[in-house]
């Protein structure tokens, strides 16, 4: 998707329902405001979908050009996984 001079990309991650989105909410904002892939013009996480057993968290940032962004989202989705792993939570990946 263009928005701008850049690009927006997606992450999804299935969580367990004991998984805050708050939390995650926070840490991929702090993670993405390091993060120099980003052009530092859109960045959000929405609770996508849910259902019996899993809530889908989808996570847009924003990145420069394809290269860029398609970098930023592998790097978003590994320091998440990282974070949900070193966490207390279950998740579903």
């Amino acid at each position: 998707t263009l928005k701008n001079d850049g690009i927006i990309g997606a992450v999804e991650l299935y969580c367990d329902y004991t998984v805050p989105p708050a939390l995650v909410r926070e840490e991929f904002l702090k993670f993405v405001d390091t993060c120099p892939l980003w052009n530092r013009d859109y960045a959000v996480m929405h609770v996508r979908e849910t259902s019996d057993r899993a809530v889908m968290l989808r996570c847009l940032a924003s990145a420069k050009n394809p290269d860029d962004v398609g970098e930023l989202r592998a790097a978003i989705r590994e320091h998440l996984l990282h974070f949900l792993q070193n966490s207390k939570w279950p998740v579903f990946a």
